[in-house]
């Protein structure tokens, strides 16, 4: 997450919280040609002060020029961001702050899918194709940290042992 967050925090002063998710509504918003659309009272808040980025592929130090492009898109005052093909992005200058306005973007995605689905999806480049296997593999592979999957796979764990530990049984 270094680029999109250093990206935000270089340019916007008042974003002390940077908050970036993945969640499944707002992956279907994102990739949704027409974006959020303003039919529920979550998305009307966003009304007029909503932005969009368009995907370049999994962020990291093979596309370190995207951060002038994201902080760009975000502008200098939206709190919200859609980052096309990815997922969604808030700002604050508190957690509390990002995350009420998170809490909010992404509420507004689920209704949205729930009302009429996310239809009319964009298609991303090819060189975002090919930014995002580099990245998923330099992921998955803890950038050379850890053996594949190691990092990720301990974190699920300590969710499941915080959910229902009985699963080791």
């Amino acid at each position: 997450g270094y680029v999109i967050h250093s990206a935000i925090h270089m340019k916007r002063e008042d974003a002390r919280c940077v908050i970036h998710t993945h969640g499944l509504a707002g992956m279907a918003v994102a990739a949704a040609a027409e974006g959020l659309v303003e039919h529920n009272i979550f998305a009307l808040g966003f009304h007029e002060c909503l932005s969009y980025h368009d995907f370049e592929g999994a962020s990291g130090d093979h596309n370190i020029s995207e951060r002038d492009r994201l902080a760009a898109s975000l502008g200098p005052d939206n709190k919200a961001m859609i980052l096309r093909n990815h997922g969604l992005l808030t700002v604050g200058e508190t957690v509390a702050e990002a995350f009420v306005w998170m809490y909010r973007l992404d509420r507004a995605c689920q209704a949205q899918v729930m009302a009429n689905g996310a239809a009319g999806f964009t298609n991303p480049s090819r060189q975002a194709a090919v930014y995002s296997a580099k990245g998923a593999k330099d992921f998955a592979s803890g950038y050379g940290a850890c053996e594949p999957g190691a990092l990720e796979f301990a974190a699920f764990k300590r969710l499941m042992d915080q959910t229902d530990p009985s699963f080791r049984n």
